[in-house]
């Protein structure tokens, strides 16, 4: 986080959004403990902790002297601070400065420690995040076996009728029954009985239990049982499996008060405000063991204890980060309540937000990708449909000056995708999928294993066995396997047009010399060859807890800059690291904390969604339903494949377009305009307009159509179809008895 800053290299544009990132995540931060852990693996990094503690040493003993002295001048020291200080004063107007103001998060900040300011805080937003905590809030529930085991861990331990109504949930989202799943979970799980083997009182992960033991003091006469919770004892092999993680673990478990007030630390993110009586029941804890525990987390400002809810009777123990989502959920209670809105806004919102149909120029191709990053589309797909579906008057030389004046890359993935993304921020769009060996290997034997960047010609120097047509051959496989780039996007342009064939064998004539039919393709292939090529570095995905998270939170909020509003079928169609499975959790944790907003906006759409705080506000407000645009089916903005049956909309294929007015679907287009669904009259004062998109196939700069091909309007002959007169006046058409030929009008 700290380090993706401010490289004076660095294009201005990308300055600004990593400024956001640092200021977004830095005053967001409500987790002391983490953030003060984030700054000692900092100095760690950066100072040698071992001699500074030697100085220190000198210092309190004297050896070292310090003396304070005010002097009339500045010291040559200072000088440069006074230069640089003096010029601002010169130079400086009204105008504001710094970073934007985090108020309302350092009045939360403020707020949570402060008695005197805080409200009391409602029974039932107390009760909404419990559900939430405990993932037994509609949606919440896990899916199967593995995640149900995985979020056992890190509850740690979970009382037995919380576990109950874990289970009534999962039920009730994803249909699994409580017996099938305690079978599924039995060799990784275990139910705790204090007195007797069917008095069951927690549920926890078999590898929890010895540090379980220390924290809550459990005597050897602690039964453990099945999670299916009918009596019978846990797994031999599961047992033996404990007691050996016991003795391994052994050296590592601190002293009982430390135990406890790291379990406390961890098992308190999970609850909202506790009466202390009711944490000793819950738990049973000794009194004087727990207020110790209590007492250290207070000091280390983890929890706060006071009378916090309005049904409180005593001091309560809270979390310091739940406290401060319940008082951003009480604030936001105060809101007025969201209605959700008909389905059949989502296509205009969706183009909306990622501003289809509007003019654009070249300084917008960079929020456009910043909004695509990490999208995988067809090669040719990006400057034949999706740039200009957004800027109208797109050129390549756009995308090229971005490439080659930022950290902008391209780069390759199956079935001759293309994503583009920061060169530093790889990580984001990694698949978390190791690369094949085999092509590891071939990698290795193409391209010397160094750094730099090398054109066909080098390559085709270090391996003088390899014809052009197999070396590209070889470069393009390399390239969908997610390998090696190019530092040029005319290499992908040309590929496109030849099927990614370029350098073919020129043919001979019957002497055996090359035809001069021949010469001349052999000197069009060499033209192609177009950029150097180089390895990309592998993305490095942190071992560390904290970096993986904040990892995934950019992640979403990509997603959500891309999109405004996210659901589990929207996110189907991204890389595995961006779906709705990898990411739920992370959305979750953002919710909580107040970035995104959890609930319900779309109707008809099954399970939870998540938008932004501007997304809802641009849903709250009507949506230009006089705003007409057209779109790719298989557009990042189309909502083409999504099963969503109530909107009535083609197969998400390429050859396929929309257009849309408003709300209205008014054309559709199948295999590039050989058949037209136009649902207005001909007489509709709006068609050429609605017809713009065909002229976007004749116009675009790349790889235009030499002709539209029209066999059919309305399951009519197109030749015959009253909607020609319109089509006559915008293009040059010919026609015989059955179709309609349209090509660009010079």
């Amino acid at each position: 986080m700290l380090r993706a800053g401010f490289d004076r290299r660095t294009p201005l544009w990308l300055t600004r959004q990593r400024a956001k990132e640092l200021q977004t995540a830095v005053g967001k931060y409500t987790d002391f403990p983490i953030l003060l852990e984030t700054w000692r693996t900092c100095l760690r990094d950066e100072i040698e902790l071992s001699n500074l503690a030697a100085l220190l040493d000198e210092v309190r003993s004297g050896h070292i002297t310090i003396s304070e002295v005010s002097t009339p001048a500045p010291s040559p020291f200072a000088a440069e601070v006074v230069w640089r200080r003096t010029g601002e004063l010169m130079y400086e107007d009204d105008t504001p400065t710094g970073p934007a103001s985090s108020l309302s998060a350092d009045l939360i900040q403020e707020v949570v420690f402060a008695p005197h300011l805080r409200p009391k805080i409602a029974v039932a937003t107390v009760r909404t995040l419990a559900q939430k905590l405990h993932r037994t809030a509609p949606g919440y529930a896990p899916r199967d076996p593995a995640e149900l085991i995985e979020w056992i861990k890190e509850r740690l331990l979970i009382p037995l009728d919380e576990w109950r109504d874990l289970l009534a949930a999962i039920e009730r989202d994803h249909q699994l029954e409580a017996d099938p799943l305690g079978e599924a979970i039995a060799r990784r799980v275990v139910g705790v009985a204090i007195e007797e083997p069917r008095n069951v009182c927690f549920i926890c992960a078999a590898e929890s239990l010895p540090r379980l033991r220390k924290a809550l003091d459990w005597s050897a006469e602690t039964y453990l049982v099945s999670p299916k919770l009918d009596g019978t004892a846990a797994p031999r092999e599961l047992l033996e499996e404990i007691d050996t993680l016991a003795a391994q673990t052994a050296e590592q478990i601190g002293t009982p008060d430390e135990e406890l007030s790291g379990f406390l630390a961890e098992w308190l993110r999970f609850y909202p405000p506790l009466s202390l009586p009711l944490l000793a029941r819950t738990l049973e804890v000794e009194p004087g063991a727990l207020a110790r525990a209590v007492d250290h987390l207070q000091r280390e400002r983890q929890v706060v204890v006071d009378e916090l809810t309005t049904a409180g009777q005593g001091l309560e123990v809270c979390d310091l980060r739940n406290l401060a989502r319940l008082l951003r959920m009480t604030r936001a209670a105060a809101k007025p309540s969201f209605e959700p809105v008909p389905l059949d806004r989502l296509p205009l919102f969706l183009a909306e937000h990622q501003r289809l149909g509007e003019p654009g120029e070249q300084a917008e191709l960079q929020e456009t990708l910043e909004q695509l990053f990490g999208y995988l589309a067809p090669a040719g797909m990006w400057e034949e449909e999706i740039f200009p579906a957004r800027l109208p008057d797109y050129q390549p030389a756009w995308l090229d000056a971005l490439i080659s004046g930022t950290d902008l890359m391209w780069y390759g993935r199956d079935k001759r995708q293309i994503g583009y993304a920061l060169a530093e921020e790889q990580e984001l769009v990694a698949t978390a999928e190791c690369p094949n060996p085999a092509d590891e290997t071939a990698l290795n034997r193409l391209m010397p294993d160094r750094p730099g960047r090398f054109t066909v010609t080098d390559l085709l120097t270090e391996n003088p066995g390899l014809t052009s047509a197999d070396l590209m051959a070889r470069l393009w496989q390399l390239t969908f396997a997610g390998l090696i780039t190019n530092d040029s996007f005319a290499a992908v342009r040309k590929a496109v047009l030849n099927d990614f064939k370029e350098g073919q064998n020129p043919p001979t004539a019957p002497s055996g010399r090359p035809s001069r039919r021949g010469r001349f393709a052999r000197w069009q292939a060499t033209r192609t060859f177009d950029g150097s090529w180089h390895r990309i570095p592998p993305a490095l995905d942190g071992e560390d807890p904290l970096e993986r998270e904040e990892l995934n939170r950019e992640r979403a909020r990509l997603l959500l800059e891309r999109y405004g509003v996210l659901f589990r079928e929207l996110l189907a169609r991204e890389i595995p690291t961006l779906q709705w499975r990898a990411l739920f959790r992370t959305l979750r944790l953002m919710e909580l904390s107040g970035e995104v907003v959890g609930g319900h906006f779309f109707s008809g759409l099954k399970g939870l969604q998540f938008i932004t705080h501007g997304a809802l506000q641009q849903l709250s407000h009507s949506l230009p339903e006089d705003k007409i645009y057209w779109t790719n089916a298989a557009d990042p903005a189309s909502a083409c494949g999504l099963g969503l049956e109530s909107l009535d909309l083609p197969q998400r294929v390429i050859t396929s377009h929309l257009v849309w007015h408003g709300r209205r679907l008014v054309v559709i287009s199948k295999r590039r305009g050989k058949i037209l669904e136009i649902r207005v009259p001909p007489d509709d004062a709006h068609l050429p307009q609605y017809f713009g998109f065909l002229e976007s196939l004749l116009t675009r700069p790349t790889n235009p159509l030499r002709a539209v091909t029209i066999e059919s309007i309305n399951d009519s002959r197109a030749a015959t179809s009253p909607y020609c007169e319109v089509l006559v006046s915008l293009f040059d058409t010919t026609r015989d008895h059955r179709v309609v030929r349209l090509s660009k009008r010079y």
